[in-house]
């Protein structure tokens, strides 16, 4: 059986008896073992205590390897849904460090946290039902073997993953935009057809005219083609450093200033007129969606490294 196969076999037993979240961990824990981490050798914690303020929470694993902390897994019980444990499972990823995360009870959830990137939060980056013979989690599993785990292969799956994130929240930035203006622009020959033709025909034509733009899914990277390339990003810098305080500064002054550092020594100034970012606004989306730093071009125009500041 292989290992994608067995973990739905341990996942839909325990469905059907609705055991206990620790039965179900103590199977969970033997599963790690098949997959090379070792509780004899302190590989594989249980309950370990994590700080969280004031307050101190307990992980339900975490996988130790080189005397440091790997990912960390949350578990609930497979009847339950993991979507409202995900801040749980994140806060243990920003507590420890962690660049991967695990969310496991009626879905397989894997969260990636670009650890590089101060103020953000990890993201889901792959997501599975508990269906047997998927080449796609089979993959994903044994990317999280101990044997392939330190390899750049699940780094490079997530980074892309998270690119392909990005550029549809974006999307749906733009798109929600573009809609609203078709509104507009939709009224306004109303309007305008009524002042020169019958106003029951101008309404005719309007009951059966349609204008919208279909939703744009995620683009999913698959890991049996992955191209294992590691992705090179523009690096991107904020003033203040902190992103929430960036972020909230673009949201009341609307602008930034940015500046171009070329590996020449050369600046270039300029400005982003953030007119239409909201509060919803994906901030490392919409700076990474731009031209410049998307594909390698940044690197073709020579440049170091691109500053976002607000004064």
């Amino acid at each position: 059986m292989n290992k994608w196969n067995e973990l739905c076999y341990i996942v839909s037993t325990h469905q059907k008896k609705n055991t206990k979240e620790n039965i179900f961990q103590g199977e969970i824990e033997d599963f790690l073992e098949n997959l090379g981490w070792s509780r004899s050798q302190g590989e594989i914690i249980t309950q370990l205590r994590v700080q969280m303020g004031s307050s101190t929470k307990k992980a339900d694993i975490a996988i130790k390897s080189a005397n440091s902390f790997q990912f960390v897994i949350e578990l609930k019980r497979p009847k339950e849904s993991v979507e409202k444990h995900k801040k749980q499972l994140i806060s243990y990823m920003r507590q420890l460090k962690l660049r991967f995360g695990v969310l496991l009870g009626d879905k397989f959830q894997l969260y990636y946290d670009d650890t590089t990137e101060d103020g953000t939060e990890a993201q889901k980056v792959f997501e599975a039902a508990f269906t047997e013979n998927n080449p796609e989690t089979e993959e994903l599993l044994s990317l999280l073997t101990k044997e392939q785990f330190g390899k750049d292969k699940l780094l490079v799956f997530a980074e892309k993953q998270l690119e392909k994130i990005q550029e549809s929240e974006v999307m749906n930035e733009i798109q929600e935009y573009v809609e609203e203006q078709l509104s507009h622009l939709q009224d306004k020959l109303y309007k305008e057809l009524q002042e020169e033709y019958d106003s029951k025909l101008v309404k005719k034509v309007f009951e059966h005219l349609n204008i919208a733009i279909s939703t744009i899914a995620v683009e999913e990277v698959s890991l049996n083609n992955l191209d294992t390339t590691p992705v090179e990003k523009l690096p991107i810098e904020f003033v203040p450093n902190d992103l929430e305080a960036f972020k909230k500064l673009l949201l009341e002054k609307k602008v930034a200033k940015v500046e171009w550092y070329y590996n020449n020594g050369k600046v270039e100034y300029k400005t982003w007129k953030a007119s239409r970012f909201k509060q919803e606004s994906p901030l490392l989306g919409n700076v990474y969606s731009r031209p410049e730093a998307k594909n390698g071009k940044w690197k073709e125009l020579g440049l170091a490294k691109v500053v976002y500041k607000i004064d």
